[in-house]
């Protein structure tokens, strides 16, 4: 039985590998599951509790690498190297370089050329770029600091909270952190705040995911409202809520230099003042806490990126409420660009988004029908969920005021 149920496997890796050389649509994703699904299913029960339960090790054996430069030094090469050769350029030690890449090369991390001989793959170097380099050392730092105090967090205050309502409820980072949110303790800690904003700059990048104005096609929907889309030199085409460093809003000007409307980026005063010299091109900056009404009133469209599944129910009646208080029913539009889990196979990537969110800021990712009932109880109907990447579950919910 279980020989016929890998030769079906195999058979569905093969379709779904052909698919992808075709080039349709979703076939790679497909062919991710398929891969996957094979390999459980050719795994023993022992071997994948084995794999399962240490799989953590590898997250620790590439950061420590990170730390000696041994990444920057094996990606500096274009042929291989020895890890003699690394140990001299950095000065770590040799026998760790070998035991750290004896761990990683089979997962893929790198390639294993001959003995204590190692080279780059393309999975090096997209792990050496900065804004990947980022990401680990965000993502490192904020799981083993929450991970190491989770079981005696859950003892000591009956589980976990996922969203606090009382004073006495705490949720897993700030207990971790003497009570300051991940963005207070940002406020003190220029490493960690760098780490995220690299991370936050190109978190979508070789992610296969599109550009939110690709997935809700802005050139055409944008223009399409009655008597067409406001000219006037006070008119506002597009507001960015919480924009950051205004990455999204100045790629979509450049897209889309001719829509006309002025583009907004908004965000906290601090954020607003470190851009004071970078300000994004063809846009205007703003200093706005969305938890405070909204000052720009009527625009065609509203922007929130990876903003509700920061926050709880209640949080985000109040946050979206005070944009949905200034918009126009007729013309403006409220655009959320955030995770859209659907009721059955949501994908490892955005499960593992959904908890890593109720870790660090008491967030969730949605389903379908949680988004509905949110946004209906403050007043906006949806219009249309447009799908992005098939399975990658990023969606761009496009809703009016009611």
């Amino acid at each position: 039985m279980a020989e016929q149920k890998i030769q079906e496997l195999i058979a569905v890796v093969q379709k779904e590998a052909k698919a992808q050389a075709d080039g349709e649509d979703g076939a790679h994703i497909r062919l991710l599951g398929a891969a996957e699904k094979l390999k459980l299913a050719i795994e023993t029960p022992a071997e994948f509790h084995v794999r399962y339960r240490f799989q953590f090790l590898q997250n620790y054996a590439s950061r420590i690498l990170l730390e000696l430069g041994v990444l920057d030094a094996l990606c500096s090469r274009k042929e291989a190297v020895t890890a003699a050769e690394l140990a001299k350029e950095t000065g770590a030690d040799e026998l760790l370089i070998c035991r750290l890449m004896r761990l990683l090369t089979p997962i893929g991390y790198a390639d294993e050329i001959a003995e204590n001989t190692y080279a780059a793959n393309d999975k090096t170097r997209f792990a050496n770029q900065p804004a990947f380099k980022g990401a680990e050392k965000h993502h490192f730092t904020m799981y083993t600091e929450v991970g190491v105090k989770l079981i005696g967090y859950m003892r000591s205050g009956g589980g976990i909270h996922q969203f606090p309502d009382a004073s006495h409820m705490v949720p897993p980072y700030p207990y971790t952190h003497d009570g300051k949110t991940l963005w207070e303790v940002h406020d003190e800690d220029s490493e960690q705040k760098a780490d995220f904003d690299l991370y936050m700059s190109s978190r979508r990048q070789g992610a296969l995911a599109p550009e939110w104005w690709e997935t809700y096609p802005a050139a055409v929907e944008l223009p399409t409202v009655p008597g067409g889309l406001k000219t006037n030199t006070e008119a506002v085409l597009l507001v960015d809520v919480a924009g950051g460093r205004g990455h999204d809003l100045e790629k979509f000007r450049q897209k889309h230099p001719d829509l006309p409307g002025r583009c907004i980026l908004q965000d906290l005063p601090s954020t607003i003042q470190d851009l004071k010299d970078h300000q994004p091109k063809g846009c205007e900056m703003q200093s706005y806490d969305f938890f405070t009404p909204q000052p720009i009133k009527g625009a065609r469209a509203y922007f929130f990126r990876d903003i509700g599944h920061d926050w709880s129910d209640e949080q985000c009646r109040r946050l979206f409420g005070n944009t949905v208080a200034a918009m126009d029913k007729d013309y403006s539009r409220i655009l959320i660009d955030d995770f859209v889990l659907p009721t059955t196979g949501t994908g490892v990537r955005a499960a593992s988004m959904d908890i890593h969110m109720l870790f660090t800021l008491a967030g969730i990712e949605r389903t379908e029908a949680h988004w509905h009932r949110l946004l209906d109880s403050i007043g906006l109907e949806v219009i249309k969920i447009w799908p992005g990447s098939p399975g990658m579950h990023e969606s761009v919910i496009e809703a009016k005021k009611r």
